[in-house]
């Protein structure tokens, strides 16, 4: 008895505290938190942002070619037999005299504790420490750290285009998630029209002005605008899904795992509402300005100089080299010797020359396709702003169209629900006057999240350089 008490308390207390724990989790969201989060999360832009570093740590590669290069050898040798044998017949050469003389050694020798023959480098070791620093090197080095310098460049270009592409991307899709719940908040709005009009018509009922037929075609209105809200909150669900995917937003889909962690989804919500929408002419800016400072316009005018300091690079093989260096070290290989020497060289390729020569022509090639494809991706890329701002402008007319149609919507519904009341219409009429209205609200919501995606794609081009 006293378990199955236990056990009622606990079923009792339970889901108590389980809604407790989900009203302390609500997680309140701005498009500035979204962006934040985004830039630390996305994998795109991180990825963009360890290409940055990478690009720096290969100019650092490049900076040490100015610098001298010092290295240390050492070197141990044994052998089964000496490497170096030497005799008076090496030495003399053959003849009658050293045959003679070489057996006067031979039979001297051993009485005077002498070899007869020399011998050497059969065990033996050294050390050595060299410097060698290039002088000139056909100019390869400082083109070299200056391509450095240019990668370097272009990976952070190209790291602010990426960051540029992903939060348009973010705040496309925290306004697709607004736009759906300005929607719901619609039909809400609708649902509350047509439960007062099913009062009215309850009443007219019961009082035999109106007939009964009227009401269920009204409750039959409310079950499609009930069914309409239950699908736009899976629609809301999943959006909110996409844009935590992207920011890394943890989150859960049932209320028992609630967190603070990660909380329920339907405990995330997003602020603020849409701002007032400005017309235009006040987000404007000549186009040519526009294109000038595209991160992609100087990604084009650093492709030229890419391949000019490429060209560059490759007339360096042909042009003469000049190293100076030094070195000293130990050696015990005959005897033991400290010893150093200093050098310079000048090397000049000749056969060379021939093939660099064809390089070069393959430069110039690619350094005109450069240029060519400079002059041809600058203009498509002003006719990309042109359509950015034909978008703006053609959604801003499109918002102020569905502007008028919801207040005549609205006035029309207002005309229609006192002649219903009189009795001058039927309630298909009415209704229809409804569903015209809903269709005015929806379609000014969509106009508005149309405009305001092409004023944030239109914007997110406008860069003022810094000075």
């Amino acid at each position: 008895m006293k378990r199955k008490i236990y056990l009622l308390v606990i079923g009792l207390t339970l889901p108590l505290l389980l809604m407790g724990q989900s009203t302390d989790t609500t997680v309140l969201l701005s498009l500035s938190d979204c962006q934040q989060m985004a830039q630390q999360n996305d994998p795109a832009i991180k990825n963009a942002q360890l290409e940055v570093l990478a690009a720096h740590a290969q100019r650092q590669e490049a900076l040490s070619h100015y610098f001298p290069n010092v290295s240390i050898t050492a070197l141990g040798l044994w052998s089964l037999h000496p490497m170096l044998k030497i005799t008076l017949e090496d030495i003399l050469g053959p003849s009658p005299f050293t045959t003679q003389l070489q057996s006067l050694v031979n039979h001297f020798a051993p009485q005077l504790g002498i070899n007869t023959r020399f011998e050497a480098l059969r065990y033996g070791y050294a050390a050595q420490l060299m410097i060698s620093q290039p002088l000139y090197a056909g100019g390869r080095i400082v083109t070299g750290n200056r391509l450095a310098h240019l990668g370097e460049q272009i990976a952070a270009l190209q790291s602010i285009i990426q960051q540029r592409t992903s939060l348009e991307t973010v705040q496309e899709k925290y306004n697709t998630i607004l736009f759906l719940l300005e929607k719901e908040q619609t039909l809400q709005q609708l649902q509350e029209l047509i439960d007062t009009l099913e009062g009215y018509i309850q009443t007219a009922v019961e009082s035999g002005l109106k007939l009964k037929t009227d009401l269920l075609q009204t409750q039959l209105r409310q079950g499609e605008i009930q069914q309409g809200l239950s699908k736009l909150k899976q629609s809301i669900r999943l959006a909110k899904m996409d844009l935590f995917n992207l920011i890394g937003q943890e989150f859960t889909l049932l209320q028992t795992t609630n967190t603070h962690s990660a909380p329920h989804i339907d405990h995330i919500h997003l602020s603020p509402k849409f701002e007032t929408l400005q017309p235009p002419s006040t987000i404007y800016l000549p186009e040519e300005e526009i294109v000038n400072n595209l991160e992609e316009m100087e990604l084009l005018n650093l492709s030229i100089v890419a391949r000019t300091l490429e060209k560059r690079q490759t007339l360096g093989e042909a042009l003469p080299q000049v190293v100076i260096g030094a070195n000293y070290g130990y050696s015990q290989a005959i005897h033991g010797d400290l010893n150093g020497s200093a050098y310079a060289m000048i090397q000049i390729p000749l056969s060379d020359w021939g093939a660099v020569s064809q390089k070069v022509k393959r430069q110039d090639y690619l350094l005109q396709q450069a240029k060519n494809n400079k002059e041809y991706l600058a203009q498509q890329l002003l006719l990309q702003i042109r359509q950015l701002w034909l978008e703006v402008t053609s959604s801003w007319d499109e918002l102020i169209l569905a502007e008028e149609n919801l207040t005549l919507a609205e006035k029309t519904w207002d005309d229609q629900s006192h002649h219903y009341q009189v009795g001058l219409i039927t309630l298909a009429e009415l209704l229809q006057s409804q569903a015209l209205l809903q269709q005015a609200k929806e379609a000014h919501l969509e106009a508005k999240i149309a405009y305001r995606n092409a004023v944030t794609t239109y914007t997110g081009r406008i860069r003022k350089k810094q000075p």
